[in-house]
């Protein structure tokens, strides 16, 4: 009895802690005495969820007993539930929590990239995150959403994709002549192979000299702005595009 009045009173004193957080999107974390983190969560609502833990209405078996460790608590606001869910994981991964068994892992978001340092750059789907000569998009929470992305992007703006055997060739073959940077397209065309995705208009044609490194560096500019979130501006343009090629019977 003595115990149960216990925990009853040390939640009811979370609880009023709890009534204090706001009711944004977040992430909470939970302490036990020491001050280590024991539990990360993410909320739409971080006062309503987290007073679930204190008023042990969250059913989870795991909860009664971890609350009765429960100390202290930080939180964390943020604008949207996509970036508590972000976050979610960052955190996870930073403090290991020992209640958040089903996360201890080491797999993160993936990002999707642009490997800028390259003469011919190409987009990729990764899960690193700071390489560097590397522009990252991300991170994305649906790996399959990410690559679509790719797919999409791919199709309407011609960028060579990091996987491609030829485009690897093609930046070795750029390595080994790089005193010949101002006619380079002019060498893959001499020593290169044409990669599938050019035989069916996916690829600019890197590989083979079919664009010079300033009209494809225009591609990645539009790509770029595309994942950066200006997505109407660059349908817009290409719209345009395609209204003066029809008008001029250039229907490739």
């Amino acid at each position: 009895m003595a115990e149960a009045d216990a925990l009853h009173d040390h939640l009811a004193r979370l609880a009023a802690e709890v009534d204090h957080v706001p009711t944004d999107p977040g992430c909470y974390l939970w302490k036990d005495a020491s001050g280590t983190v024991i539990y990360v969560g993410k909320a739409k609502n971080l006062r309503a969820r987290m007073r679930q833990y204190v008023t042990l209405t969250d059913d989870r078996a795991k909860i009664p007993l971890m609350m009765q460790l429960v100390e202290s608590f930080d939180y964390l606001v943020v604008d949207t539930e996509h970036e508590a869910l972000v976050l979610e994981r960052e955190l996870i991964g930073q403090y290991r929590p020992y209640f958040n068994v089903d996360f201890k892992d080491d797999k993160s978001y993936p990002f999707i990239a642009i490997t800028k340092s390259d003469v011919y750059p190409a987009i990729k789907y990764t899960r690193e995150k700071h390489k560097p000569g590397t522009r990252y998009f991300g991170p994305y929470t649906d790996s399959r959403a990410a690559r679509e992305t790719i797919d999409t992007i791919r199709k309407v703006i011609p960028i060579c994709i990091a996987t491609c055997a030829e485009w690897k060739r093609t930046r070795r073959l750029i390595e080994a002549h790089v005193d010949e940077s101002d006619v380079i397209n002019l060498v893959c065309a001499q020593h290169g192979r044409p990669c599938f995705d050019y035989h069916v208009g996916r690829g600019p044609g890197a590989c083979v000299g079919a664009i010079t490194p300033q009209d494809y560096a225009d591609n990645v500019r539009r790509v770029e702005r595309f994942l950066s979130g200006r997505r109407r501006e660059v349908l817009d343009e290409l719209s345009s595009e395609m209204g003066r090629a029809a008008e001029e019977l250039d229907f490739e």
